[in-house]
């Protein structure tokens, strides 16, 4: 088994902000760029819930013992979302953030991102 195993959740995933929601109601999966485009406040709203998102899981990690990986599960568009502020946070090059708004996630799939903060 693996001992360094903890998984702990995240309740700033299960948001769902009454702009958002009225966001995914049109549009549900979708890239981060179609929301873009049909949204003039949709960078400011999924910001914020993926920086509310990131500061949860953040505290919570720095209470488990030290590791090189944290993996952070949840809503698609919310996993778009997180993976494009945090890319956006290590300073990603532009061209990098705009292929990541381009995807589209499935089922069980997601983002790696690397770096150092």
């Amino acid at each position: 088994g693996n001992e360094s195993l903890e998984i702990v959740v995240v309740d700033a995933i299960y948001s769902q902000p009454a702009d958002v929601e009225a966001m995914f109601n049109k549009l549900r999966y979708a890239p981060l760029s179609t929301y873009f485009a049909e949204f003039a406040d949709a960078p400011q709203a999924l910001d914020r819930i993926a920086g509310a998102i990131l500061d949860e899981a953040a505290e919570k990690a720095a209470t488990l013992p030290k590791t090189k990986t944290l993996a952070i599960f949840g809503h698609a568009i919310y996993s778009n979302a997180c993976a494009r502020l945090l890319a956006t946070s290590l300073g990603a090059p532009e061209d990098q953030i705009r292929a990541l708004e381009a995807v589209n996630l499935g089922e069980a799939e997601g983002f790696r991102v690397a770096g150092e903060a």
